[in-house]
């Protein structure tokens, strides 16, 4: 069987089997690279939506582009500034 390769965490897994994996996926450093990756990919749309906006209202265009209500950063979701609706926090 050949290795796995976790394209959040950029590395192969030692133990490849479905339970190896599992393990991973729960783990600390894969959950904070997930966030990231997502974070950054969210970024990214917010930055290709401001630069098509302003190409549009220069040009009079209607743009129905992806807009982010605030800034989100891996610390800032970490830290629980972000909590999606319907959020229910785990006891301690």
């Amino acid at each position: 069987m050949p290795k796995y390769y976790c394209e959040y965490c950029n590395i192969y897994l030692k133990h490849s089997s479905p339970t190896g994996r599992k393990q991973h996926a729960h783990g600390r450093k894969h959950i904070n690279n997930k966030i990231e990756y997502f974070t950054e990919f969210l970024i990214n749309q917010q930055s290709l939506a401001n630069q098509t906006q302003t190409t549009t209202q220069t040009n009079n265009l209607l743009n129905p582009g992806f807009f982010l209500k605030e800034q989100y950063t891996a610390n800032n979701i970490s830290q629980g500034v972000y909590q999606p609706p319907n959020f229910i926090p785990l006891p301690k």
